[in-house]
């Protein structure tokens, strides 16, 4: 699965917001989850000095993000060290997907179905090529990226944010609360992300698998 440099563009606002309510979230508990309203009344310029490094902590990821390439966002996604990608497991994904015919798609490849994993995907990237313009295709690779990067923030915000509260109150039930809620949306985005690239990979062998050129898409 390649990323699609406008398709993360378009994801950015999303995942800004993100970082934003992550910001808020780790300063409200850096104040141990005072009320807004009075903890401003009196607040200290100490007290705001720790909010504001606390709302800015999150924005540390974005450098981070330099180093984590796709195979390790998508580990954490798929739960997999190798063969990761569902474009790896195509076609056994495909038996189960009512859009797909999978006789009419083996006679677009050439009369034989890929069997072994580097295969699978090395074919599945060639689908992909053909029909990354399908407006069903780029939605579903939008959606993908867009959930698989929410993973990754979740992670090492998760982590983050742990940290800095750990050393704050020195352990305590905040930053266990903390930490919950952040192994809470790791879990939720990794299975929506998960669910959201078998999807796309499926989209684009429906594509294939529907197209009525009666032309051999691809011999391998």
């Amino acid at each position: 699965m390649g990323d699609g440099a406008s398709l993360k563009q378009k994801n950015m606002p999303w995942l800004g917001a993100f970082l934003v309510l992550s910001g808020l979230v780790l300063a409200w508990f850096v104040m141990a989850m005072p009320n807004i309203l009075e903890a401003w009344k009196g607040i200290t310029s100490v007290d705001l000095a720790r909010v504001v490094l606390a709302f800015c902590a999150p924005l540390i990821v974005v450098p981070m993000n330099t180093f984590a390439g796709p195979r390790l966002k998508a580990m954490l996604v798929f739960w997999r060290r190798k063969w990761v990608l569902p474009g790896h497991r195509f076609v056994h994904l495909a038996e189960g997907d009512s859009r797909i015919d999978l006789s009419q798609l083996k006679r677009r490849l050439g009369g034989n179905l890929p069997a072994s994993p580097k295969t699978q995907n090395d074919v599945w990237l060639k689908l992909y090529r053909a029909h990354e313009g399908n407006p069903s295709v780029r939605t579903n690779h939008q959606e993908f990226l867009l959930l698989r990067d929410l993973t990754w923030l979740s992670v090492c915000i998760g982590i983050i944010g742990t940290v800095i509260l750990g050393i704050h109150w020195r352990g305590g039930h905040l930053v266990w609360m903390y930490l919950e809620i952040y192994v809470g949306l790791y879990l939720i985005f990794s299975n929506g992300a998960r669910l959201a690239g078998n999807r796309f990979t499926l989209t684009v062998v429906a594509c294939e698998s529907n197209q009525s050129d009666g032309k051999t898409s691809l011999v391998y």
